[in-house]
């Protein structure tokens, strides 16, 4: 995920003029093995509400027992490490940018920080900028999340449209992009996260299709490099 400078992160969800539909956290997907993988966790079936489970038996299908885990821990703890941008759109905020990362870690409390990482090849610089991630809507399980960037003290709204927790991640983003007359217009931006630098076949096609799901303008993706990074010596 990456920088973007907004007066109000409602403000700029309410004005735009197009809005994907959010995804859910309890994300899910359908493994070669026929299992579910609900919430990052793989289940012979999905969960009933309320289900008595043990997350300790859960990965190993086992689930059958002890208690229920809430959707937002499970996606706290799956959606933590690192990733690599490998797609944007472009924008105003990231320009000449290169080498990429989001490094999403839990913290003692639950709640999530990231630290992004890039280098900007025009001014030969390297960029760090640390946030702290939480849900936009306690009261909702929707894929919205709010970033505010400590070093710039801003507020920015980004939705998941979908992950698999160990590939691939889409996320999108509006914010106001100019003023005509006063007028603040608004633009969506898109980006594609892995947790690699290449992305497999069937990443690939999961991704590609979210976007058509979500009706994102793969077209306009410019991608995002990551040979030759410069190492920096400060971090």
């Amino acid at each position: 995920m990456c920088r973007a400078v907004v007066a109000s992160s409602s403000q700029s969800f309410k004005n735009c003029p197009t809005k994907p539909v959010q995804a859910n956290f309890n994300f899910t997907r359908v493994g070669t093995s026929g299992r579910v993988r609900y919430g990052g966790y793989v289940w012979r079936k999905p969960p009933s509400p309320g289900q008595d489970l043990n997350p300790d038996l859960q990965v190993s299908g086992k689930a059958d027992k002890a208690r229920l885990v809430t959707s937002w821990p499970l996606f706290s703890v799956q959606f933590q490490g690192l990733w690599y941008e490998l797609r944007r759109q472009p924008n105003a905020f990231e320009p000449d940018s290169v080498c990429v990362t989001g490094d999403v870690a839990v913290t003692p409390q639950g709640g999530l920080t990231i630290v992004n990482r890039w280098y900007n090849t025009v001014s030969s610089q390297h960029v760090l900028l640390n946030g702290v991630l939480r849900r936009a809507n306690n009261d909702s399980q929707d894929g919205r999340l709010i970033v505010k960037f400590t070093n710039t003290n801003t507020d920015v709204e980004y939705s998941v449209l979908g992950t698999d927790y160990d590939n691939y991640l889409v996320v999108w983003s509006c914010w106001a992009s100019s003023v005509v007359n006063g007028v603040p217009q608004y633009t969506g931006y898109s980006w594609v996260l892995g947790r690699n630098k290449v992305l497999s076949q069937e990443a690939l096609d999961a991704v590609s299709s979210i976007e058509t799901s979500h009706n994102i303008d793969r077209t306009l993706y410019e991608d995002t490099r990551h040979d030759n990074c410069p190492i920096n010596s400060s971090s």
